[in-house]
């Protein structure tokens, strides 16, 4: 038995190898144009956060033969159509650009939408996109050590990064050439000679840093290419909103107008389940989230939430939402976008709370919007009914999507079942005749399975 199991973890093994070996084949042998995100996880969106900066790189059989990295505004002030951008949007502009484009929650969807903008503003339609945020780079520097980078003298390590990076392109460039990304096209060419040294001195580090946050979602990967898409969905580093026929759970985060607070906030999940004597099942989600920050009404994190629960899921009642009034657009000489007409058209809105009942990635969610002053606390609580029942003797999950660029979260998870028995469960958890639950760390997508008897 022993060494069948064994023998099982070697086929595994090996079948990864291949696959990757496939994957780094399908990335890198022939010509790629590849469009790098540089995303701001201090200013949330959907695929991980705001989208400042912008990278092109040309590979030919692995090598680059090009690059460059750029001001994302450069490209936005060569879009000629206006297009009306989805309407909680508003509150930061009345145009729908490139920097904004990441609204989708399934970063598939999201990395389309970002390509055809990209084609919109005169480039090229890129094989691949690849969304990142700091995280990797100050992981990457914590093994490199600090880069001093050319003739600024600007030291940039693991601890500054972030800060020096932000201060340096947005207040202390030079208005002359007015190119305020200059440092960061003079860090990276740097930074990838020093993880080419990497590769040789310490290739275990290496690949743990990209495999951390390829698992945390401070790198999403999509490409055009069917085949590679699907290797890349197989690691579960494409950023996609996966299928399930049970419980789901993804709360996201959209930072609009709530200056660069995010990560600064501490939120936390509490999850409550309860098994009806009909098999029915009511959730209620409570959302914590508290600003570390000083007291400062420029400090005042105010985001557009989206809780995606699985579809056809009834709300029952919720409370806590900041209620806010956005009007609607002026559409004279706009472009409507067809995937945000047919978003909106899928919503409608609770008049008593301004909750947002919609569908999205074939879920469906309620959205509403939360600001959360520096140094307050403030709860959300959303109850409602999921559109499946437990049968007799029936298995139960509940797949929990961490939204990406968000720091690592605290989730509470309790199951009431009355009127049935745990016959199996793939987590511990504190279990008494009829409930469990457990907290966890939301670093990861969550997996929670049980089967539950009533006979």
């Amino acid at each position: 038995l022993q060494i069948q199991n064994n023998l099982d973890n070697l086929r595994n093994s090996l079948a990864i190898i291949e696959d990757l070996n496939n994957l780094a084949s399908q990335i890198l042998l022939g010509q790629q144009k590849i469009l790098v995100l540089l995303q701001n996880n201090n200013e949330l969106r959907a695929s991980g956060g705001f989208i400042g900066t912008y990278g092109q790189i040309d590979l030919l059989n692995g090598k680059i033969i090009s690059m460059q990295i750029k001001s994302i505004y450069d490209l936005d002030g060569q879009l000629s159509e206006r297009i009306v951008p989805p309407h909680p949007m508003l509150a930061v502009n009345n145009r729908w650009f490139l920097r904004d484009s990441n609204w989708f929650i399934d970063f598939p969807t999201t990395a389309q939408k970002i390509s055809s903008f990209y084609e919109k503003e005169g480039q090229e339609t890129p094989d691949m996109v690849i969304a990142l945020t700091p995280d990797i780079v100050t992981k990457l520097l914590k093994l490199t050590g600090p880069i001093i980078v050319g003739n600024t003298g600007v030291t940039l390590d693991s601890e500054n990064f972030v800060e020096q990076t932000q201060v340096s392109t947005s207040v202390e460039y030079d208005r002359t050439t007015n190119n305020p990304k200059q440092l960061l096209a003079d860090f990276v060419p740097l930074l990838l000679q020093n993880i080419l040294g990497l590769q040789e001195q310490q290739p275990t580090a290496l690949f743990e840093a990209i495999q951390q946050s390829l698992l945390s979602k401070q790198i999403l990967l999509y490409s055009r290419n069917p085949q590679t898409q699907k290797l890349l969905e197989s690691f579960n580093w494409t950023g996609s909103v996966k299928d399930t026929d049970r419980d789901f759970l993804s709360v996201v985060s959209t930072n609009l107008n709530g200056t660069k607070t995010d990560l600064f906030i501490r939120q936390s999940f509490d999850l409550k389940a309860v098994i009806k004597d009909d098999g029915s099942i009511v959730n209620t989600l409570t959302i914590t989230k508290s600003n570390t920050l000083p007291s400062n009404p420029k400090l005042t994190n105010k985001s557009f939430l989206r809780i995606l629960v699985p579809q056809g899921s009834t709300l029952l009642s919720n409370t806590g939402f900041t209620q806010t009034e956005i009007g609607l657009p002026d559409r004279t000489n706009m472009k409507e976008d067809p995937d945000v007409l047919l978003w909106e058209k899928q919503s409608v809105k609770d008049l008593l709370t301004g909750t947002i009942i919609g569908q999205e990635a074939g879920k469906t969610f309620f959205g509403n919007w939360l600001e959360v002053a520096g140094g307050e606390t403030k709860t959300v609580t959303i109850t409602y009914k999921l559109p499946f029942s437990i049968e007799n003797l029936d298995h139960h999950s509940v797949l929990i999507q961490k939204q990406p660029g968000s720091l690592n979260q605290e989730i509470s998870y309790n199951l009431d079942f009355q009127n049935y028995f745990l016959a199996w469960k793939n987590f511990d958890a504190q279990i008494s005749s009829h409930s469990l639950s457990q907290k966890f760390i939301l670093n990861k997508d969550l997996f929670l399975a049980l089967v539950l008897d009533k006979r």
